[in-house]
């Protein structure tokens, strides 16, 4: 499941962003900002793995913060009403551009991406295996006792 953050400063693109998220299993809306600089412990703290982020917002630009995290383990797609951005955008780790009005068609294809590149950066960790060991009627496990 990928944790989701959407920084935009028009509420109305934070909001629809964030029923587009809510509408695939494998993604987990954590929260949204208007300002970047606000989300920042949020992604520091590895707790984010995909951000949508808006590139003309008052104060810090969506480029240069995403400049700021580019050492972090997060994923960013960017969302903007400006084209012109777009070759610009895709540095560090960025994974798509969307142009607003976003469609939901271009973000399944966006997130569809980030899901796959983070399976490849981040494969999961093998858990360890769990033997079970039956005792009269309860089975013993690391999780706990099962009894019949």
């Amino acid at each position: 499941m990928l944790r989701c953050l959407v920084i935009d400063d028009e509420r109305i693109a934070r909001e629809g962003l964030l029923e587009f998220i809510k509408r695939f299993d494998y993604l987990h809306p954590v929260g949204d900002y208007a300002n970047a600089l606000d989300a920042l412990p949020l992604i520091r703290n590895k707790e984010i793995d995909l951000l949508f982020l808006d590139i003309e917002m008052p104060g810090i630009k969506g480029i240069r913060f995403a400049e700021l995290i580019v050492d972090m383990p997060v994923l960013v797609i960017f969302t903007t009403a400006y084209a012109d951005y777009a070759l610009s955008s895709y540095k560090g780790n960025t994974i798509d551009y969307l142009l607003k009005p976003i469609f939901l068609e271009d973000f399944e294809k966006a997130v569809s991406k980030a899901r796959t590149w983070h399976e490849r950066l981040f494969p999961r960790q093998a858990h360890p295996t769990c033997f079970l060991k039956k005792t009269a009627s309860c089975i013993a496990s690391p999780f706990g006792i099962l009894c019949t």
